[in-house]
């Protein structure tokens, strides 16, 4: 099908949380017409309703009933229960089915009972809330797989978008869903250790977020342009262990020891370093 004649049907979200939302907006702001919003919260399916805008429907019976194609964006934990309940509906208009599930195959939406064209687009990013000014997509990597029709038509969400298409094997999903909450989540645990710790030296709140900000973008920079692991800085890379051996001391006490510890076996043995620094802890005893 061409990408004029899918822009006709008509487009269905069910779940209305950050991903559901941001889909149903910047789709429609690249011509795609979202027929209807769903959420068993109705007003923040009407928050998001009233952005586009478009109509919310009721139950989940109304959105099959009215759209050709239909975005399933519930957490993975609800994606089971929604698929059963669509199995009990009868009269449905969609035949094109997706879901946003970074772990779960497309395959999982045979659940719903009926000949559907399905596919999974899953975007590498950490969603945020619906901003309507910047699209959060643009020139993120989506990984994408499903049936034939499935995954053309995921093709056309993903050009629109403005992001890059990448195809995974679904048996490869929770491996890469995991790389994912590496790269995206616990970026936010070593910026709430940062943070603390920047309180403890007596940094003001306000300047924090500016000194972990700068340190992040040139370390990112340095990913960018030198590559793995050339990129890496730091004491561990220029054999400065007396420096190590100052941290040590300095977070003996502090619950982030172990974190330090960890993320600085996970570098040595990177940098093929790991006999040097096990030495250094050596020194301090047990930590």
């Amino acid at each position: 099908m061409t990408k004029s004649a899918l822009k006709k049907k008509e487009l269905g979200i069910v779940g209305t949380g950050k991903a559901g939302a941001n889909i149903a907006y910047w789709l429609s702001r690249c011509g795609w017409k979202i027929r209807t919003v769903y959420d068993i919260v109705p007003e923040r399916a009407q928050e998001v309703a009233n952005a586009i805008p478009t109509g919310v429907a009721p139950n989940l019976e109304s959105v099959f009933k009215r759209c050709d194609i239909v975005f399933i964006t519930v957490p993975e934990s609800e994606m089971i229960k929604v698929l059963e309940q669509i199995q009990e509906l009868s009269n449905t208009r969609t035949r094109t089915l997706a879901h946003t599930s970074g772990v779960l195959p497309a395959s999982i939406l045979e659940l719903a009972g009926l000949e559907f064209a399905k596919c999974s687009l899953h975007p590498m990013l950490s969603i945020p809330k619906l901003n309507t000014l910047q699209n959060p997509f643009r020139g993120v990597s989506f990984a994408v797989e499903g049936d034939d029709s499935g995954i053309d038509f995921a093709k056309n969400i993903v050009n629109d978008l403005d992001c890059k298409f990448w195809k995974i094997e679904p048996g490869m999903k929770p491996i890469y869903h995991a790389a994912s909450v590496f790269a995206t989540n616990f970026i936010y645990s070593l910026i709430a250790i940062a943070e603390e710790l920047f309180r403890q030296a007596g940094f003001p709140e306000e300047i924090i977020p500016r000194f972990i900000s700068s340190a992040i973008t040139h370390s990112m920079k340095n990913y960018l342009e030198h590559g793995f692991p050339d990129g890496i800085t730091g004491p561990l890379v220029r054999d400065d262990y007396e420096t190590i051996s100052i941290h040590l001391l300095a977070l003996k006490d502090s619950d982030f020891i172990s974190f330090y510890c960890e993320a600085m076996r996970v570098l040595a043995d990177i940098l093929g370093k790991r006999k040097e620094f096990e030495q250094t802890l050596e020194k301090f005893g047990n930590l």
